[in-house]
């Protein structure tokens, strides 16, 4: 066996002249997205409302699918997925200092996603489906309230 030299640590400098940098206008666009993003929604008195409707939703959501002593804690820990964000779609709906979220009939809509989800865990209760699926509907209207105005089609529609 041959004894090897460890290779030295890589310099950042080195790094950077091996890859090259980013172009300036790439840097600029990611750090404009990334500004943000949730604060435009959710302020700290919305966090606050998510925080005191995520119980209530995970009991409403729990009545859906039989009751709460009836589930189990996998069964309780299975509805979290879908009050979470449930919670959050609703809490950006609490009215802020300055409204950065319009209330658009496309942005009202995003608060029935909540309802739907319930519905569609009532349909089959705890099917592992169902659970994604209502998941999927109580993400997607936060999504759609995050996106903002954006997410509503052509400007001048609604």
């Amino acid at each position: 066996m041959t004894a090897t030299t460890p290779r030295p640590a890589p310099s950042a400098a080195g790094l950077q002249a091996l890859f090259g940098s980013p172009p300036p206008a790439l840097t600029v666009r990611l750090a404009r997205r990334r500004r943000g993003w949730p604060r435009q929604v959710l302020g700290p008195a919305q966090v606050l409302v998510a925080s005191a409707l995520l119980p209530l939703l995970l009991v409403a959501y729990a009545d859906q699918v039989g009751g709460w002593a009836a589930l189990t804690w996998g069964g309780r820990l299975a509805l979290l997925p879908v009050a979470a964000p449930a919670a959050l779609t609703l809490a950006s709906y609490a009215p802020r200092r300055r409204a950065g979220v319009g209330s658009s009939p496309c942005a009202t809509a995003a608060g029935l996603t909540v309802v739907f989800a319930g519905i569609a865990l009532g349909g089959a209760p705890l099917q592992p489906a169902t659970v994604v699926l209502a998941a999927g509907l109580a993400s997607y209207g936060l999504r759609q309230r995050w996106r903002g105005a954006s997410a509503c089609g052509p400007r001048g529609r609604y």
